[in-house]
């Protein structure tokens, strides 16, 4: 059944996701910064993009894989950590959303951030899969999204104002580091024999 569930996610959610950072140069490119605006400055809106992308993540994997080279497969949809750190991160985004105070807020955000940059760099091994090690571009996609809408956030808390091209800037060049340190294997992953 678990197998069901992880056929759908992938039909549903990841093999869409090759298209979408592509499209969204385009539009950044093709349009004004302006006609996006409403929707990137709308903190409401970026919340529920939270929600939506952890969501996402659980029920694709793509947050928590775990999977190395030939080692390690694909961990099941359900796994209890998979659940765990589904939740902790829903707990961290809803406390950030409930919280009226800018300053809980961010301070919950910026929590979350730290948690899901944690479970990025040192639990989600999904770039280093198969015989040869290569990274999967739909989960460096997910990553980068989920990123740039928790870097967003971030900007519109602290009133920092800066473009949403800065903040795809600095998901970019987070997410490439990410990538680099798994092929590199700085962050080596050990096995029980």
């Amino acid at each position: 059944m678990n197998d069901l569930y992880e056929g759908i996610g992938v039909v549903l959610f990841e093999y869409p996701l090759y298209w979408v950072i592509p499209a969204t140069f385009f539009v950044l490119y093709k349009y004004n910064e302006n006609t996006i605006r409403e929707y990137v400055l709308n903190k409401n809106y970026l919340f529920s993009a939270l929600f939506v992308v952890i969501l996402i993540g659980f029920l694709t994997n793509m947050d928590n894989d775990q999977q190395y080279g030939c080692i390690i497969d694909r961990q099941p949809i359900f796994a209890p950590q998979n659940i765990l750190y589904t939740t902790i991160s829903l707990l961290l985004a809803l406390s950030a959303t409930l919280i009226q105070n800018t300053n809980y807020r961010l301070l919950f955000l910026s929590i979350e951030l730290l948690y899901w940059l944690y479970k990025l760099y040192y639990i989600n091994k999904v770039n280093v899969v198969g015989f040869v090690g290569v990274s999967v571009p739909n989960v460096s996609v997910f990553e980068f999204f989920a990123l740039a809408i928790r870097l967003q956030l971030i900007n519109l808390l602290m009133n920092l104002n800066k473009s949403l091209k800065f903040v795809f800037g600095i998901s970019a060049v987070l997410i490439i580091l990410k990538i680099v340190i798994d092929l590199s294997g700085i962050f080596k992953v050990t096995t029980d024999f």
